[in-house]
């Protein structure tokens, strides 16, 4: 590993080595996530059964509708900090580290609250089993019961980010990882609490995680430090944070509305189909996290240099991040499809469920790197201030064209490929478009007529 640093500036220096260093620690707090999931799972599927593994596995899709529009602000939250940070504003990193704090407290307690009241109507219209649905709910409930704690620690990781320390934010990750893991096995094996107990692990773990990554910003070396004693909120903060963050927010809940049509879809396969996609979910958060590492290393970078003004680091540090990201997984993409039917029976005895996860894989997961690229284009688009344009390409190109392809093309040939399939072709639409908004956005930069304060 590359030496520790606290803050990684973007706009000055050899390039390589600092997205690596910034890079690397999402990544692996994606990983050691997944990991921690899959230890979850496996304790479930061997300790409670089928068809609890799959009342967990298809509330994702979920939990992730509700809570994705608010945390789009966290990716705000880094954008604008990052360019503060870019043009030595401290002013600015002030203002914006304490309303980022203040909103993600009074935003999550919201959540929370909204959360339990439409767990039920909600997994009604998912159309959940009924042999889940009592399990599924229980789950969901104490789940959002941690949203104020998650809301937390997400914007706090959000302002070290910022200012290049993603180091601490996997740290503390990896620590509420850890106690999760022991925590499930306490309760479903000694305590035989099922389902609720490892929903209740979950929320003890998020209270760590939040705890620790808020304790650090109100230690924190720079102009980010936050003083609890005096939380406010910036008007002028708050306004570009929802500019970049809404956004970003609406796109990840449009991936979540086509995400609850496709668990539709597959929940009318049954049991089976469902305990695979549970199992599968967690070799795509592998994939997942080397795809936001580096798409958020380009969205950093390309916010640092937009507020300092440097238009060649910005495409400099956009190639780097794309080639990375590609390459890589291309390479785990390959790995995991051939290896799916065998992680599949780490989590669950059932033979079936593991061939299902490997049409899934082979359909899917394989091609996973033509989601990267797309992710590293749009991220960079937000860095240099447009989050509009990729919300809408990605709604329409991702969200909107895999609907129509589920009423389509599935509704004719209703197979789990012709279903995974819609990922890899929306994926190829939405990335051509992104190149051509980026280029165009880059082109205009207007360097030396405006101030990004404004």
């Amino acid at each position: 590993m590359f030496k520790r640093k606290n803050e990684i500036d973007f706009t000055q220096g050899a390039m390589t080595r600092k997205i690596f260093s910034y890079a690397l620690p999402i990544v692996f707090s994606g990983l050691f996530q997944a990991c921690f999931s899959i230890a979850d799972m496996a304790v479930v599927g061997k300790f409670i059964g089928k068809n609890a593994f799959a009342a967990i596995g298809s509330t994702s899709s979920l939990i992730n509708l509700v809570i994705q529009l608010f945390l789009g602000l966290s990716a705000g939250v880094t954008v604008v900090i990052s360019q503060y940070f870019g043009a030595k504003d401290n002013d600015g990193m002030a203002k914006a580290s304490h309303t980022a704090v203040s909103v993600s407290i009074i935003g999550g307690i919201i959540l929370a609250v909204v959360g339990v009241l439409l767990t039920e109507p909600l997994l009604v219209l998912m159309k959940s089993p009924e042999e889940t649905f009592a399990m599924s709910a229980t789950y969901i409930k104490i789940y959002f019961s941690a949203m104020p704690f998650i809301t937390v620690y997400n914007f706090s990781s959000g302002i070290m980010r910022a200012y290049g320390d993603t180091e601490r934010p996997m740290e503390y990750l990896v620590a509420a990882g850890f106690l999760n893991v022991a925590l499930n096995l306490l309760f479903v094996i000694v305590f035989r609490l099922g389902v609720a107990g490892v929903a209740f692990s979950t929320f003890i773990a998020q209270i760590l995680s939040s705890f620790l990554a808020l304790r650090r910003i109100t230690k924190a070396q720079n102009a980010c430090r936050v003083n609890l004693g005096k939380l406010y909120i910036d008007k002028n903060s708050l306004s570009r944070i929802i500019k970049y963050g809404i956004p970003s927010g609406i796109q990840s809940t449009g991936y979540q509305i086509s995400g609850v049509i496709i668990q539709t879809a597959i929940n009318s396969f049954g049991p089976d189909v469902m305990a695979a996609k549970g199992a599968i979910v967690y070799i795509e958060n592998v994939m997942s996290s080397l795809s936001n590492g580096f798409a958020a290393t380009a969205t950093v970078i390309c916010a640092q240099n937009y507020g300092a003004k440097n238009k060649k680091r910005i495409i400099r540090g956009l190639s780097e991040s794309l080639v990375c990201n590609v390459v890589l997984l291309a390479l785990f993409g390959a790995l995991f499809t051939a290896a799916s039917s065998l992680l599949v029976k780490l989590l669950t005895n059932d033979s079936a469920v593991a061939k299902i996860g490997l049409r899934i894989a082979m359909s899917y997961v394989l091609f996973y790197f033509i989601g990267g690229a797309n992710a590293v284009f749009a991220s960079a688009q937000r860095g240099i201030g447009h989050s509009f344009g990729p919300m809408i390409t990605n709604l329409i190109s991702i969200s909107g064209l895999k609907v129509l392809w589920i009423y389509t093309v599935f509704a004719k040939y209703p197979t789990v490929e012709t279903l995974y399939t819609s990922y890899p072709v929306t994926w190829a639409v939405s990335s051509i478009i992104q190149v051509v908004l980026f280029a165009y956005f880059y082109g205009r930069l207007p360097f030396s007529k405006s101030d990004i304060k404004s």
